[in-house]
């Protein structure tokens, strides 16, 4: 092909001149041929623009060939083409390989219809594809267009005809017909050659206007609309001719319209009578550069985009659709809608993939306990890979695990063990390696193994900090680190915990303390201190921390401060280790995991981080307390410190999992749909109700991706799908061409992680899993330090709901989250109504006792203000608008940008009594272009004086909830 001739091409608009459908355009060779053989060019008419119906073709020739360009002239058939008429042109110099080109010239004539035969040079294999054009020497007479088309073609020649386009126009003459016949046309341009057949005997013509019409699909699109040139052709069925006069008789074609992907090739006879044994084909050539993306592969969700013929790019997408539908990527972030996941993704240029439907998890987590396989000794350590669950973490973005060693197998409560650190190697998001090391000889004997209990998480808990730090090179003694908080996230000093990571597994050398100095609103250093001195470099190891003020509900049910003020030598019957017992704020149903870490501080005279080395742990741990120890270095006094703790439980009864205002229970084994409705019954509550997408995604992670039955089914008497608990949520998730009309398939199931998270109809009695669910408060609990008579406020301080009397007392959340009793006493009557003249009122449910309070002025709904706030943070829970926020939700439309936000949320349902107990309430998001652009599920109960919502977060951020009066 390198030394094949080039065949130009084009394609040029032609302004037709009315009255008289003609017109002539010059055009210019972007680059002339060489001077030498005659330039020969071939032309066909074409439409620029697509059209219902079938139009009419043209007259086509060319004049003033030369090196540089040639004139080509159109005479428009019928009513014309009404300003769309174009020319298809190839020309060439050369013969191509396998081809073979002339020119002859035409004897005058004067009118009718004339047939010449012209023979090859050489004999062909097979009959060959023929195009010829007409080149006229007499200059723009439109008296000379004529129609031009191939009969009886074999292998060694063809007729070419020619009929007059209006008869009996004077004489023609000094016309030649180029002509070129092939079998394989071998150029450097790609080329598509091909006959295809157009009449009644073909059923793929489309016969419409007395035009027969047929449609080419190219196998490969190109990089712009190619250049079609055709030449019609008129055979005979079996080689039977039974055709009239040649004089009566007459073909033309021509370009319908032509995109990167298609074209469409018509044909026009004018004959006397139709001819049964007529078989009219057309020859066409396609000319043109293919698309220059067709082999290019895009990473990171990039689109190819040809920026030339030979110039392909990949891309990232420009715009986005405004439509809402969250999903979650492989890294943790949540994004609007796929589109803007694949642009933001191409942009970072990341391998990231869409996770779920719906949005992220905040803060997902994993939690527990792992008992080591041996006792630690002196210089050797000891290592286990702990496994995590599947479908809890993002695959893309990063782990961090805190760890803590405890002594829980010990039966001698007053046994205190030596030191051990401990630290993680090799995290990933399916698991890690935890190690501990002794810190002392260990010379005396003991039968407890260490256990480690861990927590590892993804972000940081809502309010807090978390990150990994990495730790500069050193060679011996202590080293420290200083972690920045940002400007004013916190009040005042948080609580930190800290766990080192080596990023070179099992280098014992690395083994260290770790603890924490100077701890304050904005920042604390981090410090590790080699387990043995002149133990060699330490490098590539980091610290992950994480630090918050408030509970994160789950994991953390009580966090404190223990302080040691260490004023004297700790006594020898405590292995010469500083301990205190602790007890929790209540007993647990089962035995908690509990995390420590070690404050210090260098103010007041106390010892610098490189005189100092600190290493705390756990001793026991039962469901009321535990026991925590910790060895510091002696430098002529020993400093006083802090050991801040957080507790971690589960929120519902053993066997059950929280999420979101609700606690589940996932069966392991399958069941009928009726009977899975039955066990939930017994358990005292039902199958569960999917309220929206991250719930629905979370249960089918909690069957490891697995389909199970939810507690849809259809009822035919009410007509529809109903919840098994008397709901409305609105959620529904379909797989394709679901739910069907089966009358045997009246129950619903999730599909699994596999197909989508989507739901589909099955018979009810299909063997599935299942998932229990019930309400849950979180202030009712015993985990949560919620007094009996107090509702949880949204900021730090607590409301006593006792009443007049007080009863309920004051508290006020400190900084270490202690609860303080700040007054009491009385005895004013309970659950939110006051005891009047003797008088006893009915006591309502427990929920009006325990709610948290909304107050801002700008949660009203005639707040007008735009602030872009958003209740995307917002904890599940019961909530009670009160003061400037108003009394109650809104049950009419509120528009848009009230609130203090975009899309304000009103109540689309009415208020009921309190008798009706909780309800569920559809909350509609308005916007300026629908009143109800985003949905959520809410419950809802009266309590008599006053209205408490069980609220939930929204799907998208700059959602808010709205009161009123």
């Amino acid at each position: 092909l390198l030394t094949a001739p080039i065949i130009k091409a084009g394609k040029d608009n032609v302004t037709i001149l009315t009255p008289g459908l003609f017109g002539c355009k010059k055009i210019s060779f972007q680059r002339p041929f060489s001077y030498g053989q005659q330039v020969k060019v071939f032309a066909s008419f074409g439409h620029t623009v697509k059209s219902p119906t079938h139009r009419f073709g043209a007259a086509v020739w060319v004049e003033s060939v030369s090196t540089g360009g040639f004139t080509v002239c159109v005479l428009e058939y019928g009513e014309g083409s009404k300003g769309s008429a174009e020319v298809n042109w190839i020309a060439l110099q050369s013969t191509p390989l396998g081809s073979q080109l002339g020119t002859v010239a035409l004897d005058p004539w004067t009118t009718g219809t004339e047939c010449i035969t012209i023979n090859f040079e050489k004999r062909f294999k097979t009959s060959p594809t023929v195009l010829v054009s007409a080149c006229h020497e007499i200059l723009k007479r439109p008296q000379d267009a004529m129609a031009i088309w191939v009969k009886d073609l074999n292998k060694d020649n063809f007729k070419v005809c020619f009929r007059e386009t209006k008869i009996l126009d004077g004489l023609h003459k000094d016309i030649r017909m180029n002509w070129m016949a092939f079998t394989t046309l071998k150029v450097v341009n790609f080329t598509l050659t091909k006959t295809i057949m157009l009449n009644n005997a073909s059923s793929k013509s489309h016969h419409s206007n007395h035009a027969y019409c047929q449609s080419i699909n190219f196998t490969d699109p190109f990089y712009a609309p190619p250049v079609v040139v055709v030449t019609p052709k008129q055979g005979y069925i079996n080689n039977l001719s039974d055709a009239l006069p040649p004089q009566c008789s007459a073909i033309t074609a021509w370009v319908e319209f032509t995109s990167r992907k298609d074209t469409k090739v018509c044909v026009r006879k004018y004959q006397g009578k139709e001819e049964s044994n007529s078989a009219t084909s057309v020859d066409y050539v396609v000319v043109g550069d293919l698309d220059p993306c067709l082999h290019v592969t895009c990473l990171f969700y990039g689109l190819c985009k040809a920026f030339g013929p030979h110039d392909a790019r990949c891309v990232c997408l420009d715009l986005c659709p405004s439509l809402l539908e969250p999903v979650c990527s492989s890294n943790g972030t949540t994004y609007g809608n796929e589109c803007l996941f694949k642009r933001e993704t191409c942009l970072l240029r990341r391998n990231f993939t869409v996770q779920h439907p719906g949005r992220c998890e905040v803060f997902p987590f994993q939690r527990g306990r792992q008992h080591m396989p041996h006792i630690p000794t002196l210089g050797y350590s000891h290592c286990v890979v702990i496994h995590l669950k599947p479908y809890v973490f993002y695959p893309d973005k990063p782990i961090e695990v805190q760890i803590t060693v405890n002594h829980i197998d010990t039966s001698d409560k007053s046994y205190v063990h030596d030191a051990a650190v401990s630290w993680v190697e090799n995290t990933n998001y399916d698991r890690f390696t935890a190690c501990v090391m002794a810190a002392g000889f260990n010379e005396r004997e003991s039968s407890a193994n260490v256990t480690i209990d861990w927590v590892a998480y993804q972000g940081a808990p809502v309010g807090g900090l978390a990150g990994e730090k990495r730790i500069s090179q050193w060679w011996t003694g202590t080293t420290c680190v200083t972690v920045n908080f940002p400007s004013k996230k916190f009040p005042s000093a948080p609580s930190v915990f800290v766990t080192a990571k080596h990023h070179h597994s099992g280098l014992k050398r690395d083994a260290a303390s770790i603890w924490i100095e100077d701890v304050t609103q904005s920042s604390c250093k981090v410090c590790l201190r080699e387990l043995q001195n002149y133990a060699g470099s330490h490098k590539d190891i980091s610290v992950n921390w994480l630090a918050f003020m408030n509970l994160h509900k789950p994991p953390f049910s009580e966090h404190n401060v223990i302080h040691f003020i260490n004023n004297r030598a700790p006594p020898d019957d405590q292995n010469n280790a500083f301990c205190k017992d602790v007890n929790f704020f209540h007993a647990y149903l089962t035995v908690p995991n509990v995390i420590v870490s070690a404050n210090h501080s260098t103010k007041q005279g106390n010892l610098s981080p490189v005189h100092n080395g600190i290493t705390p742990w756990v001793e026991y741990i039962n469901r009321n307390g535990f026991r925590v120890c910790f060895k510091e270095l002696y430098e002529t006094k020993y400093d006083p410190l802090s050991i801040i703790y957080t507790v971690m439980s589960d929120l519902c009864q053993p066997g059950w999992d929280y999420f979101n205002g609700y606690c589940y229970f996932i069966s392991s084994a399958c069941t009928t749909w009726p009977n899975a409705e039955t066990k939930c019954s017994k358990m005292h509550s039902n199958l569960v109700t999917v309220h929206n997408q991250e719930e629905n995604v979370h249960l089918q992670h909690q069957h490891n991706g697995e389909g199970s039955w939810i507690g849809l089914n259809y009822r035919s008497v009410e007509g529809s799908f109903v919840w098994a608990k008397k709901g409305i949520s609105s959620f529904r998730f379909w797989a394709a061409n679901q739910p069907n009309n089966h009358t045997d398939q009246d129950c619903v199931h999730t599909l699994g992680s596999n197909n989508g998270y989507t739901w589909s109809v099955v018979s009810c009695n299909d063997c599935f899993k299942f998932t229990c669910f019930k309400d849950i408060n979180e202030c009712t609990v015993k985990s949560h330090r919620c007094d009996v008579n107090a509702a949880s406020q949204l900021g730090l301080s607590v409301e006593d709901n006792a009443g007049t009397g007080g009863g309920g007392g004051s508290f006020v959340y400190t900084t270490s989250n202690t609860l303080l009793l700040a007054a009491g006493g009385g005895g004013g009557a309970s659950g939110g109504y006051n005891g009047t003249n003797g008088q006893t009122r009915t006591t309502p449910h427990r929920d009006c006792n325990i709610y948290q309070t909304i107050r801002d002025a700008n949660r009203k709904s005639s707040y007008k203000t735009r602030t872009d706030l958003c209740d995307d943070k917002l904890h599940v829970g019961w909530y009670r608008f009160v003061g400037a926020a108003g009394t109650k939700m809104p049950t009419n439309l509120v528009p848009s940008y009230r609130c203090g936000t975009v899309y304000s949320g009103w109540l689309n349902g009415s208020h009921l009594s309190v008798e009706d107990g909780e309800v569920d309430r559809r909350v509609c998001f308005s916007d300026y272009k629908n009143h109800c652009r985003g949905t959520t599920v809410i419950g809802v109960r009266n309590c008599g004086s006053y209205y408490i919502y069980k609220l939930r977060q929204p799907s998208l951020c700059r959602m808010r909830y709205c009161g009123t009066d």
